[in-house]
């Protein structure tokens, strides 16, 4: 009884250990690559890397959005007024090390978690303080 009692417990802790360390999905493959929907943008300024005063919110909506497609190393913003169409702006991309660098110019920072993407730029401002106007665009994964 006793044997048959240590077997049954054996295997119930097998299974409890195999089942409790199964590896969780991960929906965030830190992949750029897609079509995102802008939801808001983000304005502030920072001192010494600290916010300093009120921050701006603009939020999209139905009516007031862009669409960024990132594919390939190429990309497309498509800007939405009143739901229409306003204009397409087109061109290359490279992306390493949560840096995105457009038509090998401009370098933004990027933060990818899951299906949401934000796009920092930030114009440093000179001075003695390191000083800085920050314009975040949030996206969503479409």
């Amino acid at each position: 009884m006793k044997k048959a009692l240590l077997t049954l417990l054996m295997f119930a802790v097998t299974a409890t250990v195999f089942t409790g360390c199964k590896k969780d999905k991960d929906d965030d493959n830190g992949s750029i690559e897609g079509t995102w929907r802008s939801t808001k943008e983000v304005y502030y300024a920072t001192v010494n890397g600290t916010r300093h005063g009120d921050e701006e919110v603009d939020n999209h909506s139905d009516a007031r959005y862009d669409i960024l497609t990132l594919s390939g190393g190429k990309y497309t913003v498509k800007e939405y007024y009143d739901g229409k169409l306003e204009d397409t702006d087109e061109g290359t991309y490279t992306y390493s090390n949560g840096q995105l660098v457009i038509d090998g110019e401009a370098t933004l920072k990027v933060k990818i978690n899951g299906n949401t993407l934000v796009i920092v730029s930030e114009d440093l401002v000179d001075g003695e303080a390191k000083a800085a106007y920050v314009h975040e665009t949030h996206y969503v994964k479409q």
